[in-house]
């Protein structure tokens, strides 16, 4: 992070150590600033239904792209066996 100017993380925990909140910031450039949106979480749910989400978003995207990579090899080698 002190490699692109961000500053360094904050590490937060109870006298027990029974948890523990990081903070990660980041500089942002012009560029992308109105394309990010702040996170907050209150709880662990929130955290566990927002990571459910982006996963299944993932899952998606990898689905889409394997199915397409299949579909240009199968094509690929069904074209060379005509020759």
């Amino acid at each position: 992070m002190r490699n692109n100017g961000s500053p360094d993380p904050v590490f937060k925990t109870d006298e027990h150590s029974t948890y523990f909140l990081t903070t990660l910031s980041a500089i942002v450039s012009n560029q992308v600033s109105n394309q990010v949106k702040m996170l907050v979480f209150n709880d662990l749910e929130n955290i566990i239904a927002y990571t459910n989400e982006v996963s299944d978003q993932v899952s998606k995207i990898i689905l889409s792209s394997y199915r397409r990579i299949c579909k240009g090899y199968y094509n690929e080698h069904r074209e060379s066996s005509k020759v």
